[in-house]
């Protein structure tokens, strides 16, 4: 198999991000994938929790989130009844446009090669997941081969019904 990259990353939210940035400051060639353009809107609370501080201070990102976040000690809860429940914690609160253009920014920064591509289906050699079929912004197709591909598309039905990812072993 000629690979076009160490790793394909389907998906630029957070998770996906994180992870280009990482692997990519180790050495590897990533293919970041994700079919919106940065920065984009995304229904979130927008509340960085300390285990996500922790992880953007592992990034070398927290100071930086840190500054342009608005900072909070707790967070309220209110459930569909109306009642109300404060979850005392250090937060910070970012909107996701500004968090995800952020982590994408310095995925690119560390060396992923970002791309604005739709996700179609896996490409499998056997059982194994051997890279992904995807469109451009035109609709003009691409294949990208790599010898690990991770979905990091959170909970996109459309991904995990084409991977699905119960049935893979390797």
């Amino acid at each position: 198999m000629s690979a076009d990259a160490d790793v394909i990353i389907a998906g630029a939210g957070p998770a996906g991000a994180a992870a280009a940035a990482a692997m990519a400051a180790r050495g590897m060639r990533v293919v970041l994938c994700d079919r919106a353009t940065f920065p984009r809107d995304k229904t979130c609370g927008d509340a960085l929790i300390a285990d996500s501080l922790a992880a953007l201070d592992r990034l070398g990102l927290r100071s930086r989130i840190e500054r342009e976040a608005h900072p909070s000690s707790a967070l309220d809860v209110i459930t569909a009844n109306g009642t109300t429940t404060s979850i005392p914690g250090a937060l910070a609160v970012l909107p996701r446009r500004a968090l995800d253009a952020l982590l994408v920014e310095h995925a690119a920064a560390k060396g992923a090669d970002v791309r604005q591509l739709t996700i179609d289906a896996p490409v499998l050699e056997g059982d194994a997941v051997a890279g992904v079929t995807a469109r451009m912004p035109s609709g003009a197709p691409v294949t990208l081969r790599a010898p690990l591909t991770v979905l990091a598309t959170g909970a996109n039905g459309a991904s995990l019904r084409a991977f699905d990812p119960a049935a893979r072993t390797e």
